[in-house]
C-alpha cells in the first residue's frame, strides 16, 4: 500500500469532508484525518436528516394539492414512517454521498 498523499485534511466534519471530496475529484490522493462519524453532526444528525424530512413533507404537500390542476388527483400518505426515519438515520446520508467511487479516493484515518 502506498501511504503517500497529496493532501491531508485534518477534521472529518462537514467542511473537511467536503474539501477532501473536492480535492479527490480533482485527482489528489487525500488522507482525511478525524474522529467520530465522517461528515460530522450536520451531515449525520441535524441538518441533512432534517432536510430529508422537510423534502418528505413537501412531497406530501404537493400531492395533497395536485387537485388544483384540472384532471389531476394524487394520494398523499406516508405508508411507512419508520422507513422514512431510517432513511434519515445517523450515517445513511453520508453513505449516499460517499459512493464506492469516492471511497476509493478517500481514506479515513482514525
Amino acid at each position: 500500500m502506498n501511504s503517500r498523499y497529496d493532501l491531508a485534511v485534518i477534521g472529518a466534519g462537514s467542511a473537511g469532508f467536503s474539501a477532501a471530496i473536492a480535492a479527490a475529484e480533482l485527482g489528489a490522493r487525500v488522507a482525511l484525518i478525524g474522529h467520530g462519524t465522517i461528515g460530522g453532526t450536520c451531515v449525520n444528525i441535524s441538518c441533512m436528516p432534517s432536510k430529508n424530512l422537510i423534502r418528505v413533507t413537501e412531497a406530501l404537500y404537493h400531492a395533497n394539492n395536485a387537485a388544483r390542476f384540472d384532471g389531476m388527483r394524487a394520494r398523499d400518505c406516508v405508508e411507512d414512517w419508520r422507513a422514512v426515519i431510517r432513511g434519515t438515520a445517523h450515517g445513511r446520508t453520508v453513505g449516499a454521498r460517499v459512493g464506492p467511487q469516492r471511497q476509493e479516493l478517500l481514506r479515513l484515518i482514525r
